[in-house]
């Protein structure tokens, strides 16, 4: 009987280990290879699932390889946490493109995605330029090239500003500062904050989920910043224990910190924005802290006085041909943004972390310091209009106000829905 006691035992806690590697291992996602032929061709894929990692965002990544050739997909959805998401893939190659069309779990849509020397580019860019290419489109019955023009049946106009409120994001939040304060487009809301149009307020910006803007009320000094909550636009107070000169400048923000400097005074401060408090940063004699490159270092009071702003600008050995590259991510998901100068504007590249070789064109932005990066999504300015970029969409206009061609002060943020 006691045998079969410690026997039964033993059992009961094998199965309990089993269970609790095999729930780890659905919430840490998966790595499965498998293949798929179709017309006559063999795809290797190889699907990696990030979930629930630290600094990383959940996300589904794709290796699609066929005649030598890899395509890659990086997709931030769920699919219901399915195993083998491409259920089947259709093949083209002439003698300007190699592009392969994956048919992914449920109603998940895709663009073509298409190998032109070493540039990969998606079908709704290429439209007309290669015959043969539109005919293989036009034969897939599950693709919608449709899914890829701008929406503008309905608009609304409010506060001078022009909505296309089918093209907005419904996770998303996009909020843009007015003379007198700041404007939620989502929740279509006005915050006023000052009773006068101010029409410069440098020491301000939108981040994470919050504007924080500094006392405008007064003319030389300050020691109170209004924070706004984004999410849910409630209104806080921080202040400073100090008076901070109105000479003082935003270098930038990291991990969720404004970092601010005061060049009269020469001193730098940082603002917790999710905690509403500001301190003073314990800075070395004449020096101030800088970030750069992922990296802290220092740097002399000298240059902080003249405006030294955090750089976004990231230097990468294989990006060596690209005038600015930027990373939004970590590991295991994310992107590197490649900006290549021609004539008055900048093309856009990116390459997602886990293959910073995959390089795929996806728009033209004339204005670089407008961009915001949100998860996959990319939000831009160009003349009087706002736009994002994603790659089951395209480009997609949602916002016309044309204080954004005259008023290069105005700055405008994204947050996420809570």
């Amino acid at each position: 009987m006691k045998k079969n006691y410690l026997k039964n035992i033993l059992i009961l806690l094998f199965i309990i280990i089993i269970v609790i590697c095999f729930i780890k291992y659905l919430r840490r996602g998966h790595i499965a290879k498998y293949k798929i032929k179709n017309d006559g061709y063999t795809f290797e894929i190889i699907e990696t699932r990030t979930r629930n990692e630290k600094k990383e965002i959940d996300n589904y990544y794709l290796e699609i390889s066929v005649n030598n050739s890899v395509f890659t997909y990086e997709l931030f959805d769920e699919f219901d946490s399915k195993h083998k998401i491409i259920k089947n893939i259709y093949y083209f190659r002439d003698k300007n493109y190699t592009c392969v069309y994956p048919v992914l779990y449920g109603n998940y849509n895709v663009d073509i995605k298409c190998l032109n020397g070493s540039i990969y580019y998606y079908y709704h860019d290429l439209v007309g330029k290669d015959a043969k290419l539109d005919e293989f489109a036009n034969s897939l019955k599950r693709y919608k090239l449709s899914s890829y023009s701008d929406i503008d049946s309905k608009v609304k106009n409010e506060a001078s500003i022009r909505i296309l409120t089918d093209n907005l994001v419904d996770s998303h939040n996009v909020a843009i500062t007015t003379l007198k304060g700041i404007y939620s487009i989502n929740d279509h809301k006005q915050i006023k904050l000052f009773e006068n149009d101010i029409y410069s307020r440098p020491i301000s910006i939108i981040a994470d989920d919050y504007y924080l803007v500094a006392d405008y009320t007064e003319k030389h000094q300050f020691r109170t910043f209004t924070l706004i909550d984004l999410s849910n636009l409630k209104k806080h107070e921080i202040k400073s224990s100090d008076y901070i000169s109105m000479n003082s400048y935003i270098q930038g923000v990291v991990d969720g910190y404004v970092y601010l400097y005061d060049p009269d005074n020469e001193v730098q401060y940082e603002v917790n924005l999710s905690r509403r408090k500001i301190s003073k940063v314990n800075n070395k004699k004449n020096k101030v802290d800088f970030y750069q490159n992922g990296e802290w270092k220092e740097i002399s009071t000298v240059k902080a006085n003249n405006i030294a702003y955090f750089p976004k600008n990231i230097i990468v050995e294989e990006f060596s041909d690209y005038d600015l590259v930027y990373k939004y991510g970590n590991k295991q998901s994310g992107f590197y943004y490649l900006y290549e100068k021609e004539d008055d504007h900048y093309k856009v590249y990116r390459s997602p972390v886990q293959n910073i070789h995959a390089i795929e064109y996806i728009f033209d932005v004339k204005d670089i310091d407008s961009i915001i990066y949100l998860d996959d999504y990319v939000y831009f300015i160009n003349d009087n209009s706002i736009y994002y970029y994603h790659q089951t969409t395209g480009v997609r206009k949602i916002i016309e106000y044309d204080e954004l061609k005259f008023n290069d002060k105005l700055i405008y943020g994204v947050v996420k829905v809570k």
